[in-house]
């Protein structure tokens, strides 16, 4: 375990959660995202940050944000303003008055939201490195949150999201390799800590009235993970050893077939039987 930043983290060696969700589309896919970083960085990703920020650290907020007074740019006096208050700002993250005040009511949903400031008083910015034991390949996590509740270790993520209804949420988690996620940093935590560890996500929509889920990984849901990432880790070290990075097709593929859901075709071959009673 180690207190390093996210940049610090993101750089060092190790395949992540958000790698292995990446290679779920294809490895051709991860390899090129991996070689041609993005440095561009959206709004989506800066409030992403501010929100974890101020949910799980609020006494630190001000140390990586500073939030910004309405300036007028158009003008010369406010150009000149602003670019003083940026000098004065040394470094930090600029966010705006209106993205700052939904945080706030975002937080106050959040905290008041049952089980929730017991699940996020653990520890924070930690990052965990190790081995994988059966693919040998090396990987990394860095939790939201985590600790001992009574005699339980709980790891918990906080996800925004526009519905966080257990059914709805549970379809995006799918959609989306939370399982994966999940499964990969219980693995990292328990490598650490010898102890096996249940997960936690807290859901929370991003339209007020910012509603809030807290939802536990069941055993299946952490087995549907591990069975995905065990794989992902094997076809990963395969590539490694080939410095091969197939995207949906590869030699041993052959040419897939498209068809239809099942149940349309049972449907299809009943329509057929009930045909042939007729003749």
């Amino acid at each position: 375990m180690e207190s390093i930043s996210n940049a610090e983290y993101r750089k060092k060696p190790g395949i992540s959660a958000s790698d292995l969700k990446k290679m779920v589309k294809s490895m051709a896919t991860w390899k090129y995202e991996k070689d041609h970083p993005e440095d561009s960085d959206s709004e989506a990703l800066q409030f992403g940050r501010a929100y974890h920020k101020l949910m799980l650290e609020p006494d630190d907020f001000d140390k990586e944000f500073i939030v910004s007074p309405k300036f007028d740019r158009r003008t010369k006096e406010g150009k000149e303003a602003y670019a003083k208050f940026l000098e004065q700002a040394e470094g930090k993250e600029v966010i705006n008055e209106e993205t700052y005040q939904k945080l706030l009511e975002m937080q106050i949903a959040l905290y008041n939201t049952p089980f929730v400031k017991l699940l996020i008083k653990g520890e924070h910015e930690k990052s965990f490195f190790w081995t994988d034991a059966e693919s040998g390949v090396e990987c990394k996590c860095r939790p939201d949150s985590f600790g001992k509740i009574k005699e339980q270790y709980v790891c918990v993520d906080l996800k925004t999201t526009s519905n966080a209804e257990t059914d709805a949420f549970m379809r995006d988690s799918m959609k989306f390799g939370y399982d994966i996620q999940a499964s990969h940093y219980c693995e990292g935590l328990q490598n650490k800590y010898g102890q096996p560890f249940k997960f936690i996500f807290i859901a929370q929509e991003k339209k007020a009235p910012y509603l809030v889920n807290v939802l536990e990984a069941d055993e299946y849901f952490i087995k549907s993970g591990a069975e995905v990432r065990k794989m992902l880790l094997e076809k990963y070290k395969e590539c490694l050893e080939k410095d091969v990075w197939p995207g949906y097709m590869d030699e041993k593929s052959g040419i897939n077939s498209l068809s239809v859901p099942k149940w349309i075709a049972n449907s299809l071959d009943m329509d057929d039987e009930s045909e042939g009673d007729f003749e």
